[in-house]
């Protein structure tokens, strides 16, 4: 049918078939091969910065966790003794309410959202209050805990530089930047090393042609 079109017959014509391959050879071959490559240095970039990205996301949570408001607000001395508790408390008197305003056709659905998303906001401050009491902060410690053999080197992305140790995390362009790296220190190692030799030898040849001046002037 592709071969077919514009009044030409089924089978086609040697420009339609022509058009055909040239269509195919572009998006099947280049097309398609370029998405991957895309694809590919995304995925590489993207797996070399997994570990960092992954402790990011967990520091990102539980910081949002210790931002949110709770009540009673730390100034007050008082505390819900029973947290859980107090939300069920809420939660039947707010419900049987939501659901009446739910069924009253003059009310405006905006009303008993409203007061359902006030009541679900209340009922996660109170259960999400600090259990720290000031009065007895020498009581309370924050452990920071890690294995033994957990070596943070492993996990530095490439641009970090070469002191970084290999390891299955890095991807293919994380070393070949490491590799770079490495070779540009060698060479410019190695250039400095030739620069001493040239101002020794140097020094030597001008030490020799002040021996020769004194023993020409004597």
């Amino acid at each position: 049918m592709v071969l077919g079109l514009d009044g030409a017959p089924q089978e086609g014509s040697p420009v339609t078939f022509v058009f055909l391959v040239i269509a195919v050879v572009v998006f099947c071959i280049c097309v398609l091969n370029l998405f991957i490559a895309v694809h590919g240095e995304a995925y590489e970039k993207a797996h070399e910065k997994a570990h960092i990205s992954f402790v990011q996301e967990r520091a990102t949570i539980c910081l949002q966790c210790l931002l949110r408001p709770s009540w009673p607000p730390a100034c007050f001395k008082y505390k819900f003794p029973y947290r859980k508790g107090a939300y069920l408390v809420l939660m039947v008197l707010v419900l049987p309410c939501w659901v009446m305003m739910l069924r009253v056709p003059a009310l405006h659905p905006g009303l008993p959202s409203a007061l359902l998303f006030v009541a679900l906001a209340f009922g996660d401050s109170i259960l999400v209050q600090k259990k720290w009491d000031k009065e007895c902060e020498d009581q309370y410690y924050l452990w920071i805990c890690h294995r033994a053999d957990y070596d943070a080197s492993s996990i530095w992305p490439a641009d970090d530089g070469p002191e970084a140790d290999s390891s299955e995390l890095d991807g293919r362009h994380a070393g070949i930047k490491r590799d770079n790296f490495l070779r540009f220190e060698r060479m410019a190692a190695e250039i400095e090393q030739m620069r001493r030799y040239v101002v020794d030898k140097t020094q030597g040849l001008d030490s020799g042609m002040e021996a020769v001046e004194k023993q020409q002037k004597q």
